[in-house]
């Protein structure tokens, strides 16, 4: 996997209901297009499988390299938002082209906790854990807090390898280096995943 090198592409779908979209994907070696889309870079790092939209807090996140592992980096306005963009970060992780996952099966979830760190380790290893064991993708996510924890709806379909080139193999989520913090417009989450 060739995280430093990425290719650009405007989503004209979403860009409509949204406001716009930018998102780097990873570029393949195989990829027809890497010459022609080499030549474009990003105005700066957070650019990098960003989603930026006409809210006034950008929601985005971004895949980084950290030694053998990956990392994610998240920003949101709220913890729901960061919660919701981690899950999108990680099948961002795991599936090349995360467009094409369609939020046709809803599956709900229930994370217990109150420390905010340990919960989102725990909800994106819960989110791990079902893709290992149901074989499910997801492209999207709504967050509840509770007094206690969390309650989730993840709303994609199973993972047809005729459509969702796998690019990852993700094996856990880790608890090196994660954080949450506050940052000028909302918050920002970092994790590494072991793959």
């Amino acid at each position: 996997m060739d995280i430093g090198t990425f290719r650009f592409y405007f989503d004209a779908a979403v860009g409509k209901q949204a406001g716009f979209q930018w998102r780097y994907v990873p570029a393949r070696q195989s990829d027809p297009d890497t010459a022609a889309n080499s030549k474009l870079s990003p105005p700066d790092w957070r650019a990098r499988g960003a989603e930026w939209t006409s809210s006034p807090v950008s929601i985005m996140h971004e895949i980084f390299e950290h030694t053998a592992d990956i990392g994610l980096r998240i920003r949101a306005k709220d913890l729901e938002s960061l919660f919701a963009e981690a899950g999108k970060a990680l099948f961002s992780a795991i599936v090349v082209n995360p467009e094409q996952v369609r939020p046709v099966k809803e599956v709900q979830f229930a994370v217990k906790g109150t420390d905010y760190e340990e919960l989102l380790h725990d909800w994106l290893a819960e989110l791990l854990f079902t893709f290992h064991a149901a074989r499910m993708v997801f492209a999207d996510f709504t967050i509840h807090f509770h007094e206690d924890g969390i309650t989730a709806v993840g709303r994609g379909e199973p993972l047809d390898f005729l459509r969702h080139e796998i690019d990852a193999e993700i094996k856990a989520i880790t608890w090196h280096e994660l954080k949450i913090e506050h940052v000028e417009d909302g918050l920002q989450a970092e994790i590494i995943v072991d793959i």
